[in-house]
């Protein structure tokens, strides 16, 4: 694991090996734990590879991550991906009554498709936040922010109720909302949007088209939620395995910020 300083944030890039983990599973209730990259705990027990088992985070259980990120299924339409140093528990796994608890850390929530009668609810400290349509999210613990990155999210707490969309974020605590930049973007985020984007590929494969990811020209694709475009490596990549792709990812973009660093210290030495 390499840490790099950079604009004043620490961003940890993992170069560690990544687990697939029931990658084509479709789970009737929400739990499947889809991905993992480095140290993650399910009520805390590491969990390791394994070929013949799928991990779940049931009714009453937790998802840590220490030096690690994870990915949980909700149902067939949505994801949610946690940070490193990230705890969430898991209230209530029905399809029609997704009830998750953030306990610390910073996760991403993606929802592709809301179907009849599934509901998706958030709950952190004293606040209870709904999804009420497709989109992205995000909820930082430690800023008490919910950030709408598309999408809108009702959120309830002992002051009142507040309703936010795409370009808003709102805090949890006064229920205030402001613009945010939605062009800012962490080592996280990226992680979160190759995810998005390598199973959008997977869809394609299947028949289904997802709007959130635009096709462009040359095997590019665009995410405006996000605000990423990946292209398609998978004919020179092919014979790599798909977790080979992904650090290969975070590699990459490691590289381009010493790039930018270097480029930084540059300047203040022409000065």
């Amino acid at each position: 694991m390499r840490h790099i300083l950079f604009s004043g944030r620490i961003i940890l890039v993992f170069l560690l090996p990544a687990f697939v983990l029931a990658q084509h599973v479709i789970s009737v209730r929400s739990g499947l734990v889809s991905r993992i990259v480095g140290d993650v705990y399910l009520d805390g027990d590491r969990i390791v590879h394994s070929s013949d088992q799928n991990h779940e985070v049931l009714d009453g259980m937790s998802l840590r991550t220490e030096s690690g990120l994870a990915e949980i299924q909700l149902g067939a339409g949505a994801f949610i991906r946690s940070d490193q140093d990230t705890l969430i528990r898991m209230e209530d796994s029905s399809l029609d009554n997704t009830s998750l608890r953030l306990e610390h850390g910073s996760v991403l929530i993606e929802i592709f498709q809301i179907y009849e009668g599934n509901s998706i609810r958030l709950h952190f400290n004293n606040a209870l936040i709904v999804f009420e349509r497709e989109g992205l999210y995000r909820l930082d613990a430690n800023r008490n922010q919910l950030s709408v990155y598309g999408g809108k999210a009702v959120v309830r707490n002992p002051c009142g109720k507040a309703s936010v969309k795409g370009g808003r974020s709102l805090d949890l605590l006064t229920l205030s909302i402001r613009k945010f930049n939605v062009g800012k973007k962490d080592a996280f985020h990226y992680w979160a949007a190759y995810r998005s984007f390598n199973q959008n590929l997977q869809f394609l494969k299947m028949g289904w088209h997802s709007s959130h990811w635009k096709t462009l020209l040359m095997d590019c694709y665009r995410n405006e939620d996000y605000r990423v475009t990946f292209k398609d490596k998978d004919k020179e990549d092919s014979t790599r395995p798909p977790e080979e792709q992904e650090n290969r990812l975070l590699y990459e973009l490691n590289q381009e910020m010493d790039d930018i660093l270097r480029s930084i210290e540059s300047l203040k030495n022409d000065q």
